[in-house]
């Protein structure tokens, strides 16, 4: 499957989609058609029952990805710009929405809307050249959108920290912050990622949806509400489970 130049997805025949942005002589920078492209496949990540899980992840070691393309967009008029930053919200609406497990395996450079993109991730596996961060301001433009995305992981204060004195972060502090799930050498990385992937693919689908929406109600919902949401829930999962198992 090849959504376009910038973008690669390959689906295994265990259901983990890979997507690759695929622009490596930019350090993957999110130009209009790949922001498109990302959509489509983000898109038929819910749309297609063959994808069980997925991973997104940047081309070559120096990035998985620096955010927007400046260069491309100071060449934008202004009705393009707005087009292009419609677009940006459109991919991370989408992305925050999805039903199933997406992973982000990332090497190298994670900044500005790059480490939004991977944010939107429910685990993120970073190697160790891993370097998160929002230098916005340092390019006369301030983090906006992924900050959503971002908020829903980190303290305020750290958020802020970042957001406002444009500092970078190695991969261990991102770890020690809670942005970053697993911490592996590079030449792990690629097998640590997709292991989990595989591993999260082999477990009963809506069983899967079922913990993702679990995991976004708990962060919306008073804790008695919760629970009244997550009985209900668990009792007709389990109603239509017919091989669970002890452990």
């Amino acid at each position: 499957m090849n959504n376009g130049s910038s973008i690669l997805a390959d689906l295994s025949n265990s259901g983990v989609l890979t997507i690759t942005i695929n622009r490596p002589e930019k350090l993957n920078a999110l130009n209009f058609e790949t922001v498109e492209s990302l959509i489509a496949c983000f898109k038929k990540i819910d749309s297609d029952s063959s994808i069980k899980t997925a991973i997104l992840r940047g081309a070559g070691q120096k990035a998985f990805s620096v955010g927007a393309d400046l260069k491309e967009l100071t060449s934008f008029s202004e009705d393009e710009k707005l087009e292009f930053f419609k677009k940006l919200g459109e991919l991370f609406k989408i992305g925050c929405a999805l039903r199933k497990p997406l992973i982000a395996q990332v090497s190298g450079y994670a900044l500005a809307g790059g480490c939004g993109l991977a944010a939107l991730a429910d685990i993120i596996v970073s190697d160790k050249s891993g370097i998160f961060g929002l230098p916005e301001l340092e390019r006369g433009i301030a983090p906006a959108i992924i900050l959503a995305p971002l908020s829903k992981i980190l303290s305020e204060k750290t958020l802020n920290y970042l957001a406002l004195s444009a500092s970078k972060i190695d991969a261990e502090e991102a770890r020690q912050i809670g942005l970053v799930s697993i911490l592996c050498e590079h030449k792990d990385l690629a097998g640590t990622t997709c292991q989990l992937a595989e591993k999260i693919a082999s477990f009963k689908h809506e069983a899967v949806t079922k913990a993702k929406d679990f995991l976004r109600q708990v962060k919306k919902m008073s804790i008695e509400s919760y629970i009244d949401f997550a009985v209900k829930s668990i009792s007709d999962l389990a109603q239509t489970s017919s091989n669970l198992k002890n452990f």
